[in-house]
């Protein structure tokens, strides 16, 4: 029974994650930069061109070797997800096994195990992609069942691999070694089980945080930058300010609630886990409130524990006490399990509907494997394979991962995907899309559309765009358009060094295509983005499509650069029935400041047809 809920419960979170990895649905790096080191290690490869860092330089997750093996069979980015789900469905016979050492009945601790799997956070570790720290719950449960046990080898064995899975694990682990202390151990216990553990976690947190660690990072992901506000507000009115909003999030409820509170009977219990929590309740970064992401994961078996070594199993013993706690247990985990959304979050995928997702799967099978890309977050999972993939997000934002340094892009890749569809590459809320700034440091950041500018202006491209998704392959250099004397259409558009020259829509009766001329003078700080609406003659009835940005990869010489764009291949009108406008925004300031699509920055201008 154990065995195939536990199977059920991994298929359906595998089955989840699939599907939205095959729909271009991951909002995350996570599973890409993990997928480019294990197919790194099969080419004796230590290196993650993603983040600019070595694998094991960004977290001290060296469990991800224990994944190579099975990757290196399969060879398929969904690898490590099946993994993960396997690993994290064991938590339901490790958690039988502990509830059955503390005196449950098989029963009693059957229904005390489910609540592992009912929990919401680890269904939301198990459908959000990959990281080496969901391990984390499986390997501490076996940590502590084998300290039940008295099971040395296995204690050993367990302990490693979980402070293998991030390099924070170790403060977990060693306070709860301290707490052991308080338990009277004999000298042999005390040596074998606290002492000599205590020291070992000590011993390698000092050598990765102090020596690894900073040696394969080389500063490329700043995690101090993180509490950065502590500093310099001052500790106290830094953390007072940081914690009014993350008691908003949802991490210490979601772990404290299902149990129904009774964690906090036992606070020696839960002692191990206060240092993660604030680690994450102090962070300015949103997703560590929550338990959307895998911060969760190595928290909820210090609750679950806590919660059982609260309750006294002999009662269950008692036909008038019987099943009673466990029943009630579950309850209380099955209504946040659905206040909380679960059911909506693990569902929602599967009612999407992606227009172009057949255009994302052609873009991909044309892409030469040996072939350099900068592509969005989406796509990353996808492309990761190669030796030579960047992230899109890293250029609009301009900065190191969660740095104030200036990001130095790479090289111009052979290919540069966008998706100006994709609201989580362009992103306002996590800062990686954004108007101009000027940093706390005094540097000054240009503006994404800006940055995007100014990397594909370093190189010649063919450019191909259909609906929101265009590609640019890098090609020789070409001439363009000789600038004749002439009026423009619409001059100074967005500012004084924008002119748009010429705008038709053309219909071939197979696509309709936006074809539009521009000229640019000096330097381009504002890049326009482009709405066409088409509006029905008889009904009304509109229709918005977004192109993104006009020519990105225009320089600013004077010549004329043509911008050829396809409307999706299903949106076939007739110019009698349709008129078409053409919608011009500063994108960047718009989104940065939440505004609708009005104001001084958008001009809009109709497109006359032409057969």
């Amino acid at each position: 029974m154990l065995f195939t809920i536990s199977i059920l419960f991994a298929s359906a979170c595998t089955f989840q994650s699939a599907w939205r990895w095959s729909h271009f649905s991951y909002t995350t790096f996570d599973i890409a930069f993990y997928v480019q080191a294990l197919e790194g290690f099969s080419h004796g490869r230590n290196w993650s061109s993603l983040l600019e860092v070595q694998p094991f330089g960004n977290h001290a997750d060296f469990i991800i070797l224990l994944i190579w093996p099975f990757y290196a069979i399969f060879h398929h980015p969904l690898v490590p997800i099946v993994v993960q789900n396997l690993a994290l469905a064991a938590c339901l016979p490790l958690g039988w096994k502990i509830a059955g050492k503390m005196g449950w009945s098989s029963q009693s601790a059957f229904w005390l195990s489910i609540i592992l799997l009912i929990n919401p956070v680890l269904t939301f570790v198990a459908i959000h992609e990959f990281h080496p720290e969901a391990l984390a719950a499986p390997l501490w449960l076996a940590v502590y069942y084998a300290w039940q046990k008295q099971d040395l080898r296995l204690f050993w064995l367990s302990l490693i691999l979980f402070l293998s899975c991030k390099e924070n694990l170790g403060l977990l682990a060693g306070i709860w070694c301290f707490t052991k202390l308080f338990e009277r151990p004999t000298r042999h216990v005390l040596w074998q089980w606290i002492m000599l553990p205590g020291l070992f976690i000590a011993g390698w947190m000092a050598i990765y945080l102090f020596w690894l660690g900073p040696k394969w990072n080389a500063g490329n992901v700043d995690f101090g930058a993180l509490y950065s506000h502590l500093h310099e507000k001052g500790f106290f009115p830094g953390a007072i300010d940081v914690l009014s909003s993350s008691w908003r999030g949802n991490i210490f409820w979601a772990l404290l609630l299902p149990m129904l509170l009774l964690p906090l009977r036992r606070p020696l219990s839960l002692l191990p886990a206060v240092p993660l929590l604030l680690q994450h309740l102090l962070s300015w970064r949103w997703s560590e409130w929550t338990i959307y992401y895998h911060y969760a994961a190595p928290l909820l078996p210090v609750f679950w524990i806590a919660t059982l070594e609260s309750l006294n199993p002999a009662k269950a013993k008692d036909k008038k006490w019987h099943l009673s706690t466990p029943c009630f247990l579950v309850l209380g985990n099955l209504v946040c399990f659905l206040a909380v959304g679960t059911p909506d979050k693990f569902l929602a995928p599967f009612f999407t509907n992606d227009d172009q997702l057949i255009d994302k799967r052609d873009i991909v099978a044309a892409l030469p494997p040996e072939a350099s890309v900068l592509a969005p977050l989406p796509f990353q999972s996808h492309l990761a394979e190669r030796q030579e993939i960047y992230s899109l997000h890293l250029v609009l934002k301009g900065l190191k991962t969660l740095s104030r340094k200036i990001y130095p892009p790479p090289p111009p890749t052979d290919f540069v995907i966008v998706d100006y569809d994709d609201s989580i590459t362009f992103d306002s809320y996590s800062g990686y899309y954004h108007p101009a700034m000027r940093l706390k440091t005094g540097d000054v950041v240009s503006s994404s559309d800006a940055l995007l500018h100014q990397f594909l202006a370093r190189a010649t491209w063919q450019v191909h765009s259909v609906g929101a998704l265009t590609v640019f392959k890098k090609i020789p250099a070409q001439p363009t358009l000789t600038a004749q004397e002439s009026t423009p259409l619409k001059p100074n558009l967005i500012d004084r060094a924008t002119d748009l020259m010429t705008l038709s829509a053309i219909d071939n009766n197979e696509q309709i295509q936006i074809i539009s001329e521009w000229s640019y003078r000096g330097d381009r700080r504002k890049i326009p983005w482009l709405h066409v609406i088409a509006t029905k003659v008889a009904t009304g009835e509109k229709r918005v499509f977004n192109r993104g940005l006009c020519c990105p990869e225009g320089k600013a010489d004077g010549s004329i650069w043509r911008d050829t764009w396809n409307l999706p291949a299903e949106f076939l009108i007739q110019p009698a029935d349709w008129n078409l406008q053409a919608v011009f925004e500063d994108h960047a300031t718009r989104s940065y400041i939440h505004r609708e699509l009005t104001g001084d920055e958008i001009f809009a201008v109709d497109i006359p047809w032409k057969k």
